[in-house]
């Protein structure tokens, strides 16, 4: 249950006499113990970061800054979260420095960079801003290798440049270092995309989707795995197990209703069975390149 407001001013109050006293430690646990109940409390996490920061606590102080752009994220304010990351990217010039203060905070910076970047990469590539989106996942990439997010980051930016064999790269990596679940069926889901994208025939771009529908629903992802059954019955109306997996859906889904397929300008074909490599393209079958800037 949620403080009352007077409450949580009485607790900030009581801290900053402690504060005042020297009692630093003392009041950054007290506030400590008031997130533990209220954890969306902003002021409170911007008390404990301001008495941190005077006893050069830098990994609370990091920490809280963290925990404040994941807030401001699932709040759907990404200019606090920003506002958050660069604080924390500014730390080194901003905080007082103790004697051995930076190269600790040196490497608790170096820990959270990677994250940071992947974050501010995600939030430009959702503005549309392509280039400063590849800036800071190639950042990400730098001080971290090996992420599958921020491969999955950098695949839908290639997607936006229209760089499609660059993307399949990008969410080959995501496949090969992410557990099965659902970052292979967000890789999944987005290979379908590309091989639509290129106008391939739609055998060949369905199985990606059925495999993402597949482990979305394994994972009790079902909106996830409605709106990809959605897709396969936008491109191959007629396709039977997509009908009835919306049908199975709805039920769990209850108020949402199944979307009609709309009539494709695909001809439907019979369905394949999904590959056990992705087709780079031969021949007789060349992936279709819309930009020059692919090679």
């Amino acid at each position: 249950m949620s403080e009352p407001t007077h409450i949580i001013e009485q607790w900030l109050s009581y801290a900053a006499k402690l504060a005042a006293h020297g009692h630093l430690k003392k009041a950054v646990d007290d506030l400590l113990s008031v997130v533990e109940s209220e954890p969306l409390n902003i002021p409170v996490r911007d008390a404990i970061i301001a008495y941190a920061a005077q006893q050069n606590d830098f990994t609370m102080v990091i920490d809280q800054h963290m925990d404040c752009a994941e807030i401001g994220l699932m709040a759907g304010d990404r200019k606090s979260a920003e506002k958050r990351y660069e604080i924390i990217l500014a730390l080194n010039e901003s905080l007082p420095l103790g004697p051995n203060a930076p190269s600790e905070l040196r490497q608790l910076l170096a820990n959270v960079r990677p994250e940071i970047h992947l974050r501010i990469g995600e939030m430009r590539l959702d503005e549309g801003l392509i280039d400063q989106a590849f800036i800071h996942l190639f950042k990400a990439q730098e001080y971290e290798p090996g992420v599958w997010e921020t491969h999955l980051a950098l695949g839908r930016c290639h997607m936006a440049k229209l760089q499609y064999r660059q993307a399949i790269g990008e969410f080959q990596e995501v496949l090969r270092l992410a557990e099965a679940g659902p970052a292979h069926a967000q890789a999944y889901e987005w290979l379908g995309e590309v091989f639509f994208r290129q106008g391939r025939p739609p055998r060949e771009t369905i199985v990606w989707w059925e495999r993402a529908a597949s482990l979305y629903e394994q994972q009790q992802q079902f909106a996830e795995a409605f709106g990809v059954y959605e897709r396969i019955l936008r491109v191959e109306p007629t396709h039977q197990k997509a009908h009835l997996a919306l049908a199975e859906l709805q039920a769990k889904l209850h108020d949402r209703p199944v979307d009609p397929a709309p009539k494709s300008t695909v001809a439907p074909v019979s369905e394949a069975p999904p590959s056990s490599v992705i087709d780079f393209g031969t021949s007789s079958d060349p992936i279709i390149v819309r930009s020059t800037t692919d090679f």
